[in-house]
């Protein structure tokens, strides 16, 4: 299933890229390159700085990376005005998210007016009143992690471009490399650990053996 990309004004589908749209693409490009360059400032940090790229390229004022396993979706970090009742953390039945539909897809999945759409009904809208949202998977070590996902309480003026889908894509599959980056380091980290401890003391036993003990004496 491909990007439900409804024009709510013309009811077409979406538009071909304008020259507007090529230039918003290189700077999620360059954005994202910053980005990467600001490693040593921390996940959250670069996270929140995808969150905020997105919302400023879409136009919509709620953006979300999710966790899902099994049926619950959790809100991993979100950015979204004072007034919203949402904080990381918090978690969801699936089904009573729009992710819920983008999972399904296992693809990027987009609707500009909830409201006028073939999910008006779907609980998301009732429970929430979000009337526009674009969400794609996030995918970490070639598993389903998530959703990287953005949406308003209001409906999108203008249809999702192929190139919004494209830019959406982009910001996925960066927030899953490093996602896998810094699993991959943590797990690193940890079997060092284990054969540092494993030197210093005797398998049989569990007891410090002679390095063991001269790094203890020392």
């Amino acid at each position: 299933m491909s990007i439900i990309a409804v024009d709510i004004e013309t009811g077409g589908r979406a538009t071909m890229p304008s020259d507007r749209d090529a230039r918003a693409s290189e700077m999620v490009i360059r954005t994202l390159y910053e980005i990467s360059g600001e490693y040593n400032l921390g996940l959250k940090h670069q996270i929140h700085r995808i969150l905020q790229l997105g919302l400023e390229r879409f136009d919509l004022n709620i953006g979300i990376l999710s966790k899902i396993e099994g049926d619950t979706y959790t809100v991993v970090q979100q950015v979204s005005p004072p007034h919203v009742a949402l904080q990381n953390g918090t978690a969801f039945p699936l089904g009573r998210t729009y992710c819920s539909i983008t999972m399904a897809a296992n693809g990027p999945v987009g609707f500009e007016h909830v409201s006028t759409s073939s999910i008006s009904s779907h609980p998301a809208y009732k429970d929430f009143g979000l009337e526009s949202y674009v969400g794609a998977p996030v995918q970490v070590k070639h598993k389903p992690y998530g959703t990287l996902n953005f949406s308003s309480p209001e409906p999108k003026p203008r249809a999702f471009s192929a190139v919004d889908i494209d830019a959406l894509k982009l910001m996925a599959a960066w927030v899953g490399s490093e996602l896998s980056r810094r699993q991959t380091e943590h797990d690193l980290r940890q079997a060092k650990e284990m054969l540092e401890q494993q030197s210093r003391e005797d398998q049989l036993s569990g007891l410090y053996n002679r390095r063991g003990l001269e790094e203890m004496l020392a």
